[in-house]
């Protein structure tokens, strides 16, 4: 059973109206989105298929994907604030409850920028709920857990060698497809 929170690409972009402007290529009227992921699927436009891949998910789905794909593109020793901000991201899927959305937020917002289990962690983080700063609460952008999403996976990305980076970043987006139309996120 497909987990897409969408039935065309269109819709996606309808939603997510900022994706107009950061990915170019612009979906047909009723392209399904897995469709179009496949299209912008070679190195020419892989950061836009990530970008496009972390909107398509629901918010738990689109977590649990930038989690694996981190890992995957980090290696088997992830440590340090990676470890811990993928760890809180996981938690939260896991049980995705009030107490560990707030612990993965407090987490990704007193952690290292450069470090994708930061990110990984801010996805989680807020992907809901009131975002409180002082005496003020507000909602989370709706586009918020994606592009934290993808932020996380990006920059996880940078971290493999150039010459390895296409195929480990492609092996992620297709990873997240296959999960996308229902199977499992093995990478």
């Amino acid at each position: 059973m497909s987990r897409l929170r969408f039935e065309t690409a269109s819709e996606v972009f309808e939603a997510f109206p900022a994706l107009r402007t950061d990915i170019r290529a612009a979906p047909g009227p009723d392209e399904l989105p897995l469709v179009y992921l496949a299209r912008l699927l070679k190195p020419e436009t892989g950061a836009e298929a990530v970008r496009f891949l972390a909107h398509t998910l629901p918010r738990r789905e689109t977590v649990w994907w930038a989690t694996r794909s981190v890992r995957n593109l980090l290696g088997k020793d992830v440590t340090g604030p990676d470890a811990r901000g993928i760890e809180l991201a996981e938690n939260w899927v896991r049980e995705p409850d009030e107490p560990a959305r707030r612990a993965a937020l407090e987490f990704g917002l007193d952690a290292s920028q450069a470090a994708p289990g930061t990110w990984a962690a801010l996805a989680a983080g807020w992907s809901g709920g009131g975002l409180t700063l002082g005496e003020h609460t507000a909602n989370a952008p709706a586009d918020i857990t994606g592009r934290s999403a993808m932020v996380a996976v990006t920059l996880a990305s940078c971290s493999v060698p150039v010459a390895r980076r296409w195929p480990a970043t492609q092996a992620c987006l297709e990873a997240g497809m296959r999960f996308a139309a229902g199977g499992d996120l093995g990478m």
